[in-house]
């Protein structure tokens, strides 16, 4: 999304440095201030809530159409969510790996992490020429609602397990 920022507000007349401007002091305010909460909470929990505020947060954006008010609620939600999601699911990650695997589910973590910051541009940018800007945002909500999805399975393992 933040990518994509220009492309997305470029019919709308918008200004893309309001969503980044948004966005960045959100994330830096809530993890300053919910960020301790949040990790005493129960994690499970919080990603699943999490992750629907960022889902929702994705698709505000569909409405930046309607103006700047869409344009900050969509930078507000992503932040909140996806801003705050990151460290929970990065610490299911490294109590979920087996002893012997923690220290390199960490690393395993971030180099998946980073192959999705810079190897999405590349697929947004393409769906964003050969198919515009809806279809983007339709993959980007597809993979927050993927995203959502694993959260809650998890979720109901933890509650139930088998």
């Amino acid at each position: 999304m933040m990518t994509f920022q220009s492309s997305l507000v470029r019919a709308s007349g918008l200004n893309a440095g309001v969503y980044f401007a948004a966005y960045a002091i959100v994330v830096v305010v809530t993890r300053f201030t919910l960020a301790p909460a949040i990790n005493r909470a129960d994690g499970d929990r919080m990603a699943v809530l999490l992750l629907v505020v960022m889902a929702a947060g994705v698709e505000a954006m569909f409405g930046v159409g309607l103006g700047t008010p869409m344009q900050l609620l969509s930078a507000v939600l992503l932040g909140l969510g996806y801003g705050l999601v990151y460290t929970i699911i990065q610490t299911q990650v490294v109590h979920d790996a087996p002893d012997p695997l923690r220290n390199g589910a960490l690393t395993w973590f971030v180099v998946s992490y980073f192959i999705g910051i810079f190897g999405f541009p590349v697929i947004g940018g393409w769906l964003i020429v050969a198919s515009g800007t809806n279809a983007f945002l339709a993959v980007v909500l597809a993979c927050a609602v993927g995203e959502l999805g694993l959260a809650v399975m998890r979720r109901r393992s933890v509650i139930a397990p088998p």
